[in-house]
């Protein structure tokens, strides 16, 4: 098998990581930062919703990306190159 084909079942690993992290912990996620600050104060409604879309973006957007990165880079290192 080619360095390339090594590089993209990597990141293929690396995502499905990523998008099972989204299924099973944007919810708890989500749930943990809508809650009040450190002394109970409310948050307002517009925190709220960045708050949810940051974190929303951090998890569909970023995640999957860096986690196919990453996932390329360790099938490199552990797959690649032993000719």
């Amino acid at each position: 098998m080619g360095d390339p084909a090594i590089l993209v079942l990597g990141a293929a690993a690396g995502a499905l990581v990523a998008w099972l992290t989204s299924v099973f912990a944007l919810p708890t996620a989500l749930h943990m930062f809508g809650r009040s600050k450190g002394l109970g104060l409310p948050v307002s409604v517009e925190e709220k919703q960045m708050r949810e879309h940051l974190i929303r973006r951090l998890y569909l957007v970023v995640s999957p990306l860096a986690c196919g990165v990453m996932g390329a880079a360790v099938a490199l290192q552990m797959f690649g190159g032993a000719e």
